[in-house]
């Protein structure tokens, strides 16, 4: 198993943040990270951990979502920043009109908006 050494890290709150980390990591491109080992046990460990169900919705979850990309979100040390999320919320939160993808910080406020109203609906049932 690859061991990762955490040291300086940028501030991953920025799709050009989470770029370096990545280069730093050695990854030359997000799809790259996505396709790599590393992600895949990740994504099993986020699933695992929180279950298969979209954290925005009823529907199950197929996707794991970043709400932000620090080194240690993005080496899975943590999983607090990663959640479970089915095809539609995840497009809801990623792209705006003309499937423009939304800057980080947009999607991560509009992430936690819809998690808060859902936590909200179903304290009510």
């Amino acid at each position: 198993m690859e061991t990762l050494v955490i040291t300086n890290s940028c501030h991953g709150e920025s799709y050009g943040s989470r770029n370096t980390n990545l280069a730093m990591m050695g990854f030359m491109t997000y799809a790259k990270y996505l396709k790599s080992g590393l992600w895949e046990r990740i994504r099993r460990k986020v699933f695992a951990q929180k279950g298969k169900h979209c954290s925005l919705c009823p529907s199950d979850a197929t996707l794991i979502h970043h709400n932000r990309y620090h080194l240690v979100d993005l080496t899975g040390t943590t999983t607090e920043h990663l959640w479970p999320l089915c095809e539609e919320c995840h497009s809801f939160l990623e792209f705006g009109p003309g499937n423009a993808k939304k800057p980080l910080h947009e999607a991560k406020a509009t992430f936690l908006r819809m998690q808060e109203t859902w936590f909200d609906f179903c304290a009510n049932l």
